[in-house]
């Protein structure tokens, strides 16, 4: 049973901590080769944190900021346990996640024109990613990224969300066009780079093997001999030197 939730505000982590994990993340998704779901919505769950609500609480009317806050607070509220319960507000993650889906809805929908509405979007597809409903996520991060540009922090991390979304629905053609729309952001030269193991990741479930090497070998040649993972990734352009010759054949 949900419980009456307060305002305050969680401590930000540090941007070196993130960019740490995000690295780890990034290379045990291509390692894998498969679409994480509950995972995934979590580490953006951590983004939204560090650059979100630093970048979009700046600005706009205190209605919306005080009702942002509250829908925040519901997506972080702590989840009852085996263990300890007597700080929980809600007694499932599916509770907690269509509590704050309602939340963010409605600052989407009272405040769409201001920033506190369109970071709502953003959190709404993190709800539904959450609630694994991919298709009704995909859509939140359109109208998310219908108002933003690549000057705005969340820009990148919304186009490999939308990513994510269309390769767990098996719309790779999409998934390829989002993480593709990540190189268009020189700001952010840590994403520019994942958005290549991301597309080489799909070309390589659609058998493109060719410009899944194309891909693979663009990260290599921006990353050079300081990534720790190089090794790894030049096995696999070998393999997929050998996939193409046998399809030639």
């Amino acid at each position: 049973m949900a419980k009456k939730i307060k305002v305050t505000r969680k401590q930000i982590k540090s941007d070196d901590e993130f960019l740490s994990w995000l690295k780890q993340l990034s290379l045990r998704f291509y390692e894998h080769r498969k679409v994480v779901g509950l995972g995934i919505a979590g580490f953006f769950g951590v983004v939204v944190i560090i650059f979100g609500v630093r970048y979009f609480m700046q600005s706009g009317k205190s209605q919306s900021v005080g009702a942002m806050a509250q829908a925040e607070k519901v997506f972080y509220a702590p989840v009852a346990s085996g263990e300890d319960n007597e700080s929980a507000e809600f007694d499932s993650e599916q509770e907690r996640y269509e509590a704050a889906l309602e939340k963010f809805t409605e600052v989407s929908r009272k405040y769409e024109r201001t920033k506190q509405g369109q970071l709502a979007h953003f959190y709404t597809a993190l709800s539904y990613q959450h609630l694994l409903k991919n298709e009704e996520a995909a859509v939140e991060y359109r109208k998310f990224l219908k108002n933003a540009d690549s000057s705005n922090p969340l820009w990148s991390i919304a186009w490999q969300a939308l990513g994510y979304c269309e390769e767990a629905v098996k719309n790779y053609d999409e998934a390829l066009a989002a993480f593709k729309k990540m190189q268009e952001n020189d700001k952010d030269p840590y994403l520019k780079r994942q958005s290549y193991l991301h597309m080489a990741r799909v070309q390589e479930i659609q058998k493109d093997f060719s410009a899944a090497q194309e891909n693979l070998e663009a990260y290599l040649s921006e990353t050079g001999d300081a990534d720790p993972n190089k090794r790894q990734i030049e096995r696999q352009i070998s393999i997929l030197k050998k996939l193409q010759e046998l399809n030639a054949s």
